[in-house]
């Protein structure tokens, strides 16, 4: 490892040990990268986040994509996630992102190029809060999905908030991480976020799945405390009716 590289990420023998793993990549740590005011935060070995981490757990447990045959998108794909997917006998994989070089495709999720009907599964983690039409996104995700097809949504939503914040006079970096946590953020969803989904047209679940693990797998596996008001590691089930 480089000098430069152990400034920015520490010495590998840091986070020896066997206290904490990471599900995404198997890895086992003494520690996990501390960040955002808090420890035990990144992998040190793939880069997950506690909600990279969270998705992968649920997605690997709950979604079935294990079995059977599934055509898949996923936006702005997590890497270690992204490998683990495609990786899955009987998927057909394809990832998407309006930047060029993050994905397989570009594609703009509020004009997806693709016909209705097209997908199984779509994986939509930690986008929404950045695109200003979030209503014309949820629609073109559930015009491209077949009936009965489900789509798990995953975005910032803090539980306080009755109603979503957004102003869309809020255009600067400086203004938006100011009103929205973020500089890229055009928006601060509240509890309203299942009525959004909803007026979409799918029928919606929100799983709070770090909260259905113990106590031993949370700590193991440096999830999220449970008890904040402010979540990213909420699941939205979103599944399209069966005409």
């Amino acid at each position: 490892m480089t000098n430069l590289l152990r400034r920015a990420y520490g010495h590998p023998l840091l986070y020896k040990g066997r206290r904490l793993e990471c599900p995404v990549c198997d890895g086992r740590f003494r520690r996990m990268r501390h960040g955002r005011g808090r420890r035990d935060v990144q992998c040190p070995r793939c880069g997950s986040y506690e909600r990279v981490r969270a998705l992968w757990l649920f997605l690997r447990e709950e979604s079935g994509l294990a079995e059977g045959s599934h055509r898949v998108l996923h936006f702005a794909p997590e890497p270690s996630i992204a490998a683990a997917i495609e990786a899955m006998p009987g998927v057909e994989y394809l990832s998407a992102d309006i930047t060029p070089g993050v994905a397989m495709e570009v594609v703009d999720i509020t004009a997806i190029p693709y016909p209705e009907d097209s997908f199984d599964t779509v994986i939509c983690s930690h986008v929404l809060e950045h695109v200003p039409d979030d209503r014309r996104a949820m629609g073109e995700v559930f015009r491209t999905l077949r009936p009965g097809g489900t789509a798990y949504f995953m975005q910032p939503v803090d539980f306080g908030r009755a109603e979503t914040h957004e102003d869309p006079s809020i255009v600067t970096p400086e203004e938006r991480l100011r009103a929205f946590n973020q500089y890229n953020h055009v928006r601060v969803y509240g509890r309203d976020i299942r009525e959004r989904l909803a007026g979409a047209g799918f029928e919606v679940a929100e799983r709070r799945y770090t909260e259905e693990l113990d106590s031993a797998d949370r700590a193991r596996y440096a999830l999220q405390d449970g008890d904040a008001t402010e979540r990213e590691d909420v699941v939205f089930v979103a599944v399209k009716p069966n005409p």
